[in-house]
């Protein structure tokens, strides 16, 4: 009986070492791992794992600006807002490639229950905005 106990224990502890071991083995991917990675988990609709990824990949690509945005995309279908808020402040100035990402970010902002900083940047999201949409937004 108190062998059993002992391999119980000792198999218990080994599975715990690999699967601590498993979740850092993404520390050394390169940076179109955690995109490809992300892709994948996105199409299966794990989009608290593709944000990770996503924010992994933007980490070590940081010119790669599409990653953070996919980032904030897929923490805020998560409802992280707080996350959602962090990668969409990144690139909020960026309204060429990304026209509604003001909006974006005051949505966060507003579920996030930062309703002053919300506002803010409603106005300004309304007041740069030039879309064909600008009237319906």
């Amino acid at each position: 009986m108190l062998r059993l106990l002992i391999l119980t224990i000792s198999l218990t502890f080994i599975f715990q070492q690999l699967t601590a071991q498993s979740a850092d083995d993404t520390s050394d991917w390169k940076w179109k791992k955690h995109r490809s990675q992300a892709e994948e988990l996105y199409a299966q609709s794990q989009y608290a794992k593709a944000a990770f990824h996503f924010e992994q990949a933007w980490l070590k690509k940081r010119k790669k600006l599409d990653l953070i945005r996919q980032a904030g995309d897929c923490y805020y279908i998560v409802k992280d807002y707080e996350k959602a808020i962090e990668a969409f402040a990144y690139i909020q100035e960026e309204t060429k490639k990304y026209p509604k990402i003001k909006l974006d970010y005051a949505l966060a902002l507003k579920q996030n229950e930062q309703y002053d900083l919300a506002v803010k940047a409603f106005r300004e999201f309304s007041n740069s905005y030039a879309g064909e949409d600008a009237a319906n937004l």
